[in-house]
């Protein structure tokens, strides 16, 4: 099983919507990658008082539904979701395990993402 890891706030710049209906189409063109691939989407929370923000978390717990729901089998989901922060330790275990880190902004600065994903393990 390969592991495709995403970390990103829940931002609109960020290209989450994006990228996770790449991700489908991926799964739609290509299903031999079912059961071999799965998304890990961490998306912290950020602006939560704006309805913009508010509204993008919707759109995504309901494409991360929608995707799910058209692939799972009873042994793999397509993508693993989690809204919310993790620890250092949980974030360094799961680049450790990825064989791919997946950054899409649509719009962005220096990307601290990439970084931490090339360090060399401790």
């Amino acid at each position: 099983m390969s592991l495709v890891l995403s970390v990103d706030r829940l931002d609109y710049t960020k290209g989450l919507v994006h990228r996770l209906k790449a991700f489908e189409t991926l799964l739609e063109k290509h299903p031999e990658h079912l059961e071999k691939v799965t998304l890990l989407q961490i998306a912290v929370p950020s602006r939560t008082d704006v309805k913009e923000y508010q509204d993008l978390k919707e759109e995504m717990d309901q494409l991360v539904g929608r995707i799910n729901g058209r692939f799972t089998t009873p042994n793999w989901s397509p993508i693993r979701y989690i809204y919310g922060c993790i620890s250092q330790d949980e974030l360094a275990s799961f680049y450790r395990d990825a064989a791919v880190a997946l950054v899409t902004p649509l719009r962005d600065g220096e990307s601290h993402c990439i970084k931490e994903c090339s360090a060399p393990p401790r």
